[in-house]
């Protein structure tokens, strides 16, 4: 059976939210904060492309320059969970500046 969905223009929700939505794999919670997740995805990928740059093995001294475990620090890379704020600050010091705190955390330190 096919579900119909009206969706005001205004929410901006993908045909594939809505193909999702309609086999059940997404709620309309979801569906509705996808575009904060794709923001938040964007910023963490600075971090990403960072270590990618890196030689083998910094993501390990990262963890320990920053106190954090690698179990952490790659939850906080696949956007299960954001970086606090003093996480953000130690980042930025340890990258030298390549990776900025806002462009991590925009929501707290503004968008960079």
């Amino acid at each position: 059976m096919r579900k119909t969905f009206k969706v005001p223009k205004f929410l901006k929700i993908t045909h594939l939210d809505l193909t999702f939505l309609a086999y059940g794999r997404l709620s309309l919670c979801d569906a509705l904060t996808t575009n904060e997740v794709t923001r938040t995805e964007e910023h963490m990928n600075h971090l990403k492309t960072y270590l990618e740059q890196q030689p083998r093995g910094s993501k390990k001294e990262l963890t320990k320059l920053l106190g954090i475990t690698p179990t952490w620090l790659s939850l906080v890379l696949s956007n299960s969970k954001k970086p606090s704020a003093e996480l953000c600050v130690q980042i930025e010091r340890a990258t030298a500046g390549a990776v900025v705190r806002g462009q991590l955390r925009p929501d707290i330190f503004g968008q960079i």
